[in-house]
This record gives C-alpha cells, sequence and structure tokens, in this order.
C-alpha cells in the first residue's frame, strides 16, 4: 500500500523499514515511561531521541484507519505507522527503546512487530507479537492499556522478560533486569537516565501528568537531549510524545520539550 501510494518500488521502502537492523550503530537515545495518578489516569510518556539530522524531515504524526481500527502514531516518514508511539481505538498505547545487544539474526524485523502490535486488542495479543522468538534485534515495548495496566516487556536475544508497575515504569537502552546486563549492553548514560527518573518521581507525593513532563524535560542526565558540540555524534530530542489510552489522545512536541509547547490530537 505504501508502495502504490507513494510511487517508490517496494524494495526501496523494505529497506528503509530494516534501518536499525543494517545501521545499529549506538548513540544516546529514548526515555520512556507510564505513570498513574492519584485519580487512577495512566500516562505513557516518550522522548524519541535520534540524529539531529532528522530533527526536521525526520517525523510525522499519522492518524488513519485499518478497518475498524483507528489509529493515531508518530513515526518516522517513511516507516511503518508504530515505529516510535501509537494509539489504537481499543485502548491500546505503546513505544519503544532500542536495546544495544551487538547482536543479529535473520527474522522479523522490529518496524514490522511494532506495525503488528498497532492492530492488537488487548496486551494479551500485543504480548504473544512481543515474545515471539522471531524477531531479528532485540528491543524493549513499554505499554499501557487503557486506564487498567502498564507494563514493560524486554525482547532480548532469546528470552524475554516482562516488568510490571503499580505507579509508575521507566524505560531507557538497557535491559532491566540484572541478569542480562553486560558491559557491551548497558551504558552508564542509559542507567543515569533511568536513575534520573526514578528520582524525580519518588519525590513527588502525588503523580500528575505535569511531573510525566518534567521527567521528559529534565536536562540532568541528558533526558531532554540537546546537541552537543564535544560530542556532535550523540543523539538529541527529535520529538516527545505523550498518550493518553483512555480519553484516546496523543500530544507531540517538536524537538526539546523544554523549549517547545506540546500539541494535542484526538483519535476520531
Amino acid at each position: 500500500g505504501m508502495s502504490d501510494g507513494s510511487k517508490v518500488l517496494f524494495e526501496n521502502l523494505l529497506v528503509m523499514q530494516c534501518e536499525e537492523e543494517l545501521l545499529d550503530f549506538y548513540i544516546e537515545k529514548c526515555s520512556s515511561l507510564a505513570v498513574k495518578t492519584k485519580n487512577g489516569e495512566i500516562y505513557l510518556g516518550h522522548n524519541e531521541d535520534w540524529l539531529k539530522e532528522y530533527l526536521n524531515n525526520g517525523m510525522v504524526v499519522v492518524s488513519g484507519r485499518i478497518g475498524k481500527l483507528k489509529f493515531i502514531s508518530l513515526t518516522y516518514m517513511g516507516a511503518l505507522v508504530g515505529a516510535s508511539c501509537s494509539l489504537n481505538s481499543f485502548g491500546l498505547a505503546f513505544t519503544g527503546n532500542s536495546l544495544d545487544f551487538k547482536r543479529f539474526r535473520f527474522g522479523i524485523p522490529r518496524n514490522f512487530s511494532l506495525r503488528a502490535i498497532l492492530s492488537t486488542k488487548n496486551l494479551k495479543e500485543a504480548e504473544k507479537i512481543i515474545e515471539s522468538k522471531k524477531q531479528s534485534i532485540a528491543s524493549n515495548i513499554l505499554l499501557v492499556f487503557r486506564n487498567t495496566m502498564m507494563e514493560d516487556i524486554e525482547r532480548l536475544w532469546i528470552n524475554y522478560d516482562v516488568f510490571h508497575g503499580h505507579k509508575w515504569i521507566v524505560h531507557t537502552n538497557n535491559p532491566l533486569a540484572k541478569s542480562e546486563q553486560n558491559k557491551s549492553n548497558t551504558d552508564e548514560e542509559s542507567i543515569k537516565r533511568c536513575e534520573r527518573a526514578y528520582e524525580i518521581l519518588s519525590k513527588k507525593k502525588s503523580v500528575t501528568i505535569e511531573t510525566l513532563k518534567e521527567v521528559l524535560r529534565d536536562h540532568k542526565t541528558g533526558i531532554c537531549g540537546h546537541y552537543n558540540k564535544k560530542h556532535p555524534t550523540y543523539g538529541i530530542t527529535i520529538a516527545s510524545a505523550i498518550i493518553d489510552p483512555k480519553e484516546q489522545w496523543i500530544e507531540v512536541c517538536h524537538s526539546n520539550p523544554c523549549k517547545n509547547k506540546y500539541i494535542r490530537y484526538n483519535l476520531k
């Protein structure tokens, strides 16, 4: 469908879907968190960090319908919907984080798995896709279903781990499971971002959507990433998103949330 609509060769679009499999070099990447407020509302937040060249022409908000399914997705231009953050009309919201395992196998590219999750009706259906052993690279998916549950699933090389949160869950770019951590996949920078998010959350008597935004705007460990002249190859925050799966909206901020406003898109 994408090939027919854009008049771009199918083979070229297929390569674009496999960018992370083909060009998996490590840079400072994304931060994700889900929080539950005292009123029982669950929000999903995500900072998309990538190369600065993607800042002004790399991402797009797509809304659409596939059969009876309606969705809104923040995704990379030319990529399948679901590549960054997504919400569907069943009340499922999710976002993905890269894991640096420096290993690859022939299998289903990550973007295709994310697109498949977009069509699922509940967490169980999403889990079956994430837990499949057919995926090509390691990845992490943070999922929220309406106001009922939030969970994080690490799809590692062969194994997978599931983490549930009562008040909140935070994930950056290293495995949460201690048994899976090693020098090649657990960077100190990623650990610091994760710890900083928990530090902010733990100091609050009650968590609100403003608390979530405070985390996404934080600079102490680079959750809100800016261009660094000393390390020009580091990633920067090219977009930030907040999703309410029950009220069915996504707010997207262009570039750094410390400087720019979120714009709300309602699922209709």
